[in-house]
């Protein structure tokens, strides 16, 4: 079984060797490693093309910036491997994560498989799941304990399934028989409308509780900044557009507004209905436990 790794790198120069590092010394080692330079004005593309001069394994591709959107479906577009997984050039992988979730592929191979990850934040690390009882999911399986819990967990401010593209194995075939639109323009939650638009597609699903992806969390990233409502809005049209062209519209709409009031607690809280509201109150005392996102805003 091949995987096709897809790394899309801009300006990671600080972090890609150790990155590179990680997936080249797999343990397993049937891999195809596709780097491309998204437009780096750093080394990071000296860096690759070391690479690439050492592992016959390594395609390195270059262009000019065009945003981590159009880099993947490049990626895509270019991969060979029976499997498809994206690594963050600022992240790192056990030495053994590809074996360990090889070792435990069902036989009958997933469209999506589904793991944990390390989240690593200052000098602390933690383990985040997937809140679905390890297993193997058919389509009416997927319809009845996935989908309504997929986007928005037991309680707020947790996922049923983990939004990311790097905590999964995604069928090559399974990607080239579906059809997912999104925005090119897409500046934020691209990871989520990619993620949950697959899962309203597939036919199988495969969760498989921890292996080792270390996810490191840095101040500034896109991710922890502030966002222009225009964007937020961007991803809640693209993830009803995708659920609508599912057919699960009616399953997911109470989860989708339950995410997006999160997403804009934590990245434009001044647009949620009632926050002033309750914050604001003359003579309320109100304690923020934490420096979390929420916390900060």
């Amino acid at each position: 079984m091949k995987i096709s790794v897809i790394v899309p790198i801009y300006n990671a120069e600080k972090y890609l060797d150790k990155c590179l590092k990680s997936i080249v010394d797999q343990t397993y080692r049937n891999l195809e490693i596709i780097l491309i330079n998204d437009g780096s004005s750093d080394a990071s593309g000296e860096i690759c093309k070391e690479y690439a001069s050492r592992d016959e394994r390594i395609v390195y591709l270059e262009q000019e910036n065009r945003g981590v959107v159009l880099t993947r479906r490049r990626g895509l577009s270019c991969a060979k491997g029976n499997y498809v997984t994206f690594v963050d050039a600022d992240d790192y992988l056990e030495l053994n994560l590809f074996q360990s979730i090889v070792d435990k592929i069902d036989s009958r191979q997933a469209d999506i498989i589904a793991f944990g990850i390390i989240e690593e934040e200052d000098n602390s690390s933690r383990f985040s799941y997937n809140r679905i009882q390890e297993g193997f999911y058919c389509n009416e399986c997927i319809k009845d304990k996935i989908l309504p819990r997929m986007l928005s967990g037991e309680t707020f401010f947790s996922f049923g399934v983990l939004p990311t593209v790097f905590s999964k194995l995604f069928k090559r075939e399974f990607l080239e028989r579906i059809e997912i639109e999104i925005d090119d323009s897409i500046t934020f939650g691209e990871d989520v409308s990619l993620t949950f638009q697959l899962l309203a597609q597939a036919e199988s699903l495969q969760v498989i509780k921890h292996a080792s992806y270390h996810y490191i969390k840095r101040v500034g990233s896109m991710t922890w900044n502030r966002q222009n409502e225009s964007n937020l809005d961007v991803l809640e049209k693209t993830l009803t557009r995708g659920f609508k062209q599912a057919g699960i519209m009616g399953i997911m709409e109470k989860q989708l507004y339950e995410y997006m009031t999160f997403v804009r607690l934590l990245k434009a809280p001044q647009t949620v209905s009632g926050v002033e509201k309750f914050f604001c109150q003359k003579d309320r005392r109100v304690a923020l436990y934490g420096a979390g996102g929420f916390g900060q805003a």
